[in-house]
């Protein structure tokens, strides 16, 4: 009797799957989360901050008067970034004299640069233009001491959706018998 109630769930629940696809149940992630593979990036340079794309709502916040550039939301300040005084909600304008358009833009240029090279920094902080000179560090030597250990690349999970309600007549049968068993959905 147990099995043949654990049987007719999990034939439920096989069907419910054929019944709605999995692109019924995909969603967007609500946010970003990047890890860093050196396989993914290519390169090995890192300044070491968090950033983020810069939006039409923040441009007052940071008194911007265009929207380009990225913000910084997080420091290492055992980082390049740290050690050279960038701060949180600095607004990243310019890597060596190129504008910067996007976090994206951005985390290729400082790919491209070989470690150990300083970098020139064009930021505005509180509305007023400055340059900071930085020095990239090696990815794999600050973060990873130990050999051959990887990096990971960070996992956004979305939410669980919402079951749908399903209003379809349905009867499941279970047939025993000494030579076979199994069961029939109407």
């Amino acid at each position: 009797m147990r099995n043949s109630i654990l049987k007719a769930l999990f034939s439920f629940a096989i069907l419910v799957g054929a019944a709605y696809p999995s692109e019924a149940f995909s969603s967007q992630p609500f946010g970003e989360s990047y890890g860093f593979s050196s396989e993914d990036l290519g390169g090995s340079s890192y300044l070491g901050v968090d950033t983020r794309d810069i939006s039409a709502d923040r441009l007052s916040a940071l008194k911007l008067k265009e929207e380009h550039g990225v913000e910084v939301t997080l420091v290492d300040q055992d980082a390049p970034a740290g050690k050279a005084g960038i701060k949180e909600h600095d607004v990243i304008l310019t890597l060596n004299g190129t504008q910067v358009e996007s976090v994206e833009q951005l985390r290729r240029m400082i790919r491209e640069i070989p470690s150990g090279r300083t970098v020139a920094l064009g930021i505005s902080r509180d509305g007023q233009p400055m340059t900071i000179k930085a020095q990239l560090a090696d990815r794999k030597n600050a973060f990873f001491a130990g050999p051959k250990v990887k990096p990971f690349v960070a996992q956004v999970i979305p939410p669980m959706p919402v079951m749908p309600d399903i209003d379809m007549p349905m009867s499941i049968v279970v047939v025993h018998s000494s030579t076979r068993s199994g069961l029939m959905v109407e």
